[in-house]
């Protein structure tokens, strides 16, 4: 197969043999012609002792002479030759075959990364020794890895490295893993240039696509600077000082500062004062910014989450972030009547800041209820509230929030008829609807089934103000149930029928006997309450697996899976309501001697 490149072989050896030479080491042990035969699958690794024993020693010489000596072209070659054996090697799966060819991705580039007498990591070319040539990675499945991604290209015409793992990236097919500690700053420089050598430029992705808000139609943008403008916020961070600092990404067009922008989600403008570009808590101010670029503006006083902005010219809307609804509440009240306003402006920043943070005050108690998505969460935002705003604060019992669905399927006829002013005028409306119960996750769903059920003077009756009028109604009724007024979940309702009175058709009418309808029908399906579950992942030492197994079963949880990841820590996965779970830290940590952590996200809404 790499016949072709004898040529450049023999080059590849000279400039190793050159290079040894100038540092007054060896010329390379292995000869131009074992080179070749390695490289065109000549000398065979099979089940002789022997055979495999030469090989082995071959190309280790070959992993320390040529990675010390060879040009970058050279050593990605070497990789070729490396996967070529193999290939053609009759036992894949042996182990001994396995030790051959490990090798260190980092000696492709033959650098090593060395803290400075700042602390800051540096890249530092170095050599490599026989152990670095003999490390940790198992080159060979590496390289299989990316054929498999399609990248043959790499094996049959000699692609770089580098450009084969990008192109398996971009395709989605390889997820490349660096490993480091922040903390430690190790491994923050090979992480940075990772991103740059294998992630996507806004030049290698389609198109943005969104909708054009004036006609509702599919519109896109290209990753152009010449292009219009369109841009997304994806966070929102309050400043020392109290301004609102909006982090976005730039799809398309040029910004300048001063410029004015149009938010279609909100129906407003908004005006640019200033850009920056972060680097850490280190801010660049720039007077304009090209498409491709994440950066931070100032001046935009209602742009939120995930909102749009855009020129106003050419408007666009672009897909939103989703965010997920609070599951658990708490109530807050301040230590002294002086600092409720106090409160109040502090939580308005929180929630600017948090898609996923919601207040209220309670108009039945007066209380100020706050939502988020954990026990841990709320108990974030209460240490900020005390630490950041200076606001002296004390907290009730978590709540979670419940939700209701139906058990059975029901219909339900509702008539109203009021006459008003003598008996002059008729207010009058009949609907029928049916409502039936729908898978977990399927969410609430409203349709029509009348061509059956009603005559076809009725139907042109049925004006599409009229069926819009009765689907808010039904929508209405999901946001209360009728058990305990939590908001309905996984039904569907259907509207079987409208009656019509000839001269008392009247929009009121038909709002009440629909609202009254969807009480009723509700009530009719055998209503139950739903508790938020959450999906639970506990990290223990296998020695307290079983008091962990046990302290989930006595809160009516689930096991869903036992992993154990090494020697010293087994992983329990599981599934519990989610009022089951406070304080649950400190009982697990009691367990066992401070060892065990554990996560805990909303799963989904269930009766228990």
């Amino acid at each position: 197969m790499l016949d072709e490149y004898k040529d450049r072989l023999q080059i590849y050896y000279n400039e190793a043999c050159a290079a040894t030479s100038k540092t007054g080491s060896k010329k390379p042990a292995l000869s131009m012609d074992a080179w070749c035969a390695i490289c065109k699958g000549e000398l065979r690794i099979g089940s002789d002792k022997k055979q495999s024993a030469k090989a082995k020693a071959l190309w280790k010489k070959v992993k320390v002479t040529y990675y010390k000596g060879g040009s970058e072209e050279a050593k990605e070659f070497a990789l070729v030759g490396d996967y070529q054996v193999h290939r053609e090697s009759q036992i894949t799966g042996d182990d001994r075959c396995k030790e051959v060819f490990k090798c260190r991705l980092t000696l492709l580039e033959a650098k090593f990364a060395f803290l400075n007498s700042q602390g800051m990591e540096q890249m530092k070319a170095g050599d490599a020794t026989d152990d670095d040539a003999m490390a940790c990675l198992d080159f060979d499945e590496f390289l299989e890895c990316i054929c498999r991604c399609g990248r043959d290209k790499f094996v049959e015409c000699g692609m770089p490295l580098h450009e084969a793992i990008r192109g398996a990236t971009i395709a989605g097919d390889l997820v490349p893993v660096l490993c480091g500690s922040a903390l430690r700053n190790k491994g923050v420089q090979p992480l940075l240039n990772a991103i740059i050598a294998w992630l996507p430029s806004p030049m290698d992705v389609p198109e943005v696509t969104g909708i054009d808000p004036r006609n509702d139609q599919p519109a896109d943008r290209p990753h152009d600077p010449k292009a219009p403008l369109s841009a997304l916020a994806y966070k929102v961070a309050i400043m020392e000082d109290g301004r609102r600092m909006v982090f976005m990404r730039l799809y398309s067009g040029t910004l300048t500062s001063g410029s004015a922008l149009e938010n279609p989600g909100l129906g407003i403008k908004e005006k640019v004062s200033r850009i920056f570009l972060m680097h850490a808590n280190h801010r660049e101010r720039k007077e304009r910014i090209e498409a491709g670029n994440i950066f931070a503006v100032l001046g935009l006083k209602k742009t939120r989450t995930g909102d749009t902005l855009c020129d106003p010219a050419n408007p666009i809307l672009l897909e939103a972030i989703d965010s997920y609804e609070p599951v658990i509440s708490q109530a807050l009240e301040p230590e002294t009547l002086a600092e409720k306003a106090k409160i109040e402006e502090s939580l308005a920043k929180l929630a600017d800041e948090d898609p996923t943070f919601r207040w209220y005050e309670d108009e039945g108690t007066g209380q100020t209820i706050i939502r988020g998505m954990g026990e841990l969460h709320l108990d974030i935002l209460v240490d900020r509230l005390r630490r950041e705003f200076g606001v002296g604060v004390r907290t009730g019992r978590p709540q979670v929030v419940y939700r209701e669905t139906i058990n059975a399927a029901a219909e339900h006829r509702e008539s109203f008829e009021r006459a008003i002013e003598d008996g002059d005028k008729v207010i009058f409306g009949d609907v029928t609807l049916h409502a039936e119960p729908l898978e977990r996750g399927e969410g609430n769903q409203i349709s029509w089934d009348v061509d059956g059920t009603m005559s076809a003077e009725d139907l042109e009756l049925l004006t599409v103000d009229l069926r819009k009028l009765i689907e808010d109604c039904i929508e209405q009724g999901f946001g209360s149930g009728v058990l305990e007024g939590y908001p309905v979940l996984d039904t569907g309702i259907t509207v079987k029928r409208v009656g019509f009175k000839d001269g008392a058709t009247d929009e009121t009418g038909y709002r009440a006997a629909a609202s009254n309808a969807m009480r009723e029908v509700l009530r009719k399906a055998d209503p139950v309450r739903m508790s938020p579950v959450g999906s639970v992942e506990i990290s223990t030492p296998p020695e307290h697996t079983g008091e962990v197994i046990g302290s989930i079963n006595q809160r009516r949880g689930r096991i869903e899976s036992m992993e154990e990841r090494s020697p010293m820590v087994s992983v329990i996965s599981a599934t519990v309501a989610m009022e089951q779970m406070f304080g649950y830290t400190t009982e697990l940590r009691s367990m066992t001697q401070g060892r065990a952590s554990y996560t805990m996200t909303f799963s989904h809404f269930d009766r228990l």
